[in-house]
């Protein structure tokens, strides 16, 4: 019988063709992996902002109607005011509303939201004061209720206060913009509902919310690349979040996120 076996060559090149094969399937895999892990912390930072402007819209709706147009000792509503940067787009609310978490002195509890970028990073902050805290100065110093200085103890979100006031990170840009009672008729921003452009109705008639954000490993890839500066500036000349994410760098908006809830105010009259 004749028997033939496999001679030394051809048994390193099926060898080398099995390694190559190997390789390429791990590679696969890898990408895959990568393509996956990419996939659910873009679904987890998702959920996060779907879940944050879950939280805001519950407190932006009880918002208090301010007493009367122009009167000092009166609830505020506030978009973008100079407290807060006022830099003529909307990335920060204020008001005023019953939901304090110490109700010694009175339920009307301070709040707000506001971005901050320090250190290349950008964050959402919560700004929140009850009536019995040092910072609730609205019904003492109605003029100065709300001021960088306060805004920076009240929610300093940085390593030393432990990150209070931290309320999402990773955040590209916030916008929030007040509409008259039609739902598409845009109020005057930087808002103020002490000067409202109807007396009879100081709050607006609903409030859109929209925020963009990216994923940490993206959020740090800026940073290394030195492009949040960038990024900043685009948040602050765009007037809503499409146009923020249509003039992002290719690679940031490849990975970059957005989201957009309309509230109703319950006390809209």
């Amino acid at each position: 019988m004749n028997r033939r076996a496999f001679s030394l060559v051809e048994m390193l090149a099926a060898l080398a063709a099995y390694s190559v094969i190997l390789l390429l399937l791990a590679q696969l895999a890898s990408q895959a992996g990568k393509l996956w892990k990419r996939g659910a912390d873009q679904d987890a930072c998702r959920l996060r902002a779907r879940v944050m402007l879950s939280y805001v819209a519950r407190e932006l709706r009880t918002a208090a109607v301010p007493f009367q147009k122009g009167a000092t000792n009166s609830f505020q509503f506030l978009v973008d005011p100079p407290a807060a940067g006022g830099r003529g787009y909307p990335d920060s609310v204020f008001w005023q509303a019953p939901i304090a978490t110490e109700t010694s002195a009175g339920e009307m509890a301070e709040v707000g939201y506001f971005v901050r970028w320090d250190g290349g990073r950008a964050r959402l902050c919560r700004f929140f004061a009850n009536p019995s805290a040092p910072q609730y100065l609205l019904s003492s110093f109605p003029a100065e209720w709300l001021t960088p200085g306060l805004l920076a103890e009240g929610a300093p979100a940085d390593a030393a206060s432990r990150y209070r006031g931290l309320f999402l990170e990773n955040v590209l840009g916030f916008w929030v913009r007040a509409y008259a009672a039609d739902g598409t008729t845009p109020l005057p921003n930087p808002y103020d509902s002490r000067n409202a452009p109807d007396p009879a109705h100081p709050l607006p008639a609903s409030v859109e919310l929209s925020v963009a954000f990216v994923d940490e490993a993206t959020a740090e890839r800026l940073r290394v690349r030195k492009e949040t500066g960038q990024v900043e500036t685009l948040a602050r000349s765009a007037q809503d979040l499409p146009r923020f994410l249509a003039a992002l760098p290719p690679w940031v908006r490849q990975a970059a996120n957005g989201s957009t809830l309309r509230v109703s105010m319950d006390n809209y009259r």
